[in-house]
């Protein structure tokens, strides 16, 4: 996955079943983003499949969290714009 071999091709890029993050290697992570941004098309959209946060909390209920914020930057701008 951390290979994207398309650039300015891609509508969308859906990513599902939270199959983003699990690089122990932060880079990697970054190396996916980046060539998510690389493939999509100008105006392409990026659709993440993310967990439901309070239905996990309920469903762990007893266990200790907590929230981080956590920025990624992007290949030229600085960082990965958002389009929400």
């Amino acid at each position: 996955m951390c290979h994207i071999p398309w650039e300015n091709r891609l509508d969308a890029v859906i990513n599902v079943f939270t199959a983003f993050g699990y690089f122990d290697d932060e880079v990697e992570n970054q190396q996916v983003l980046e060539g998510v941004h690389r493939a999509l098309k100008p105006g392409g959209r990026f659709l993440v499949d993310l967990p439901d946060r309070e239905g996990r909390a309920r469903l762990s209920e007893g266990r200790i969290w907590f929230e981080a914020e956590r920025r990624l930057s992007g290949p030229s701008s600085g960082s990965i714009p958002s389009t929400a």
